[in-house]
């Protein structure tokens, strides 16, 4: 599932992006189904594919978590997913009852091959709509973890993903990585005390 990925008790707003992260999934994303590059049942959970049996196309609010995977040089833990075969985060939808600090561990684990342990939320984000090309409707909200690395050795599982490797900041703008990467990347290496979250935009009608 893509990741285009909630409880904070301490956050700080950061500074609009010409372009979100999670603006540039869905834009990616709807662009992507549109021509047909988009398998609409790749890496489909068995609770959301008995919900859609019964909501259809309908909009769905989908909680996801993504992992921010250093090396000791700050390069980047990337994935190359083979549906698309573009480069994302590791991540994916966390399943019912599933702790998402659970999910990430487990979505990095099934990806990648490294057991890793969260220790810090870098950033929330949310507020944008994909629709894939068989109609389905979804808006991803994305707990973004910086996660540290406990074992394993990296492998892809040959399903989701076709091949894992570390990349340099710099590397991030290439067209083979997902547009939504590189924000989420110079977020989480601020280092921030706190997370980074979208600027709220609505307030009280008797306030506008």
């Amino acid at each position: 599932m893509p990741n285009a990925a909630l409880l904070l008790e301490c956050c700080s707003a950061s500074q609009t992006w010409p372009e979100s992260a999670l603006a540039a999934t869905a834009r990616a994303l709807n662009s992507a189904s549109s021509a047909g590059t988009v398998d609409d049942d790749m890496g489909i959970s068995d609770y959301l594919r008995d919900l859609r049996r019964k909501v259809g196309s309908d909009l769905l609010l989908m909680p996801a978590v993504t992992a921010m995977v250093f090396d000791e040089h700050d390069r980047v833990l990337l994935v190359k997913h083979s549906n698309r075969g573009i480069w994302v985060a590791p991540g994916g939808a966390i399943d019912p009852g599933e702790k998402p600090a659970d999910a990430v561990v487990r979505e990095t684990w099934e990806e990648t091959g490294l057991h890793v342990e969260p220790v810090r939320i870098t950033g929330v984000y949310g507020g944008h709509r994909v629709q894939y090309g068989n109609g389905d409707e979804v808006e991803y909200f994305m707990t973004v973890f910086e996660c540290r690395r406990l074992s394993g050795t990296l492998r892809p599982d040959g399903e989701e993903t076709l091949d894992v490797k570390f990349f340099d900041d710099f590397a991030l703008a290439s067209p083979e990585i997902a547009p939504w990467v590189g924000g989420i990347v110079r977020d989480a290496l601020q280092r921030n005390d706190s997370a980074v979250f979208e600027a709220p935009t609505w307030a009280p009608p008797s306030t506008r």
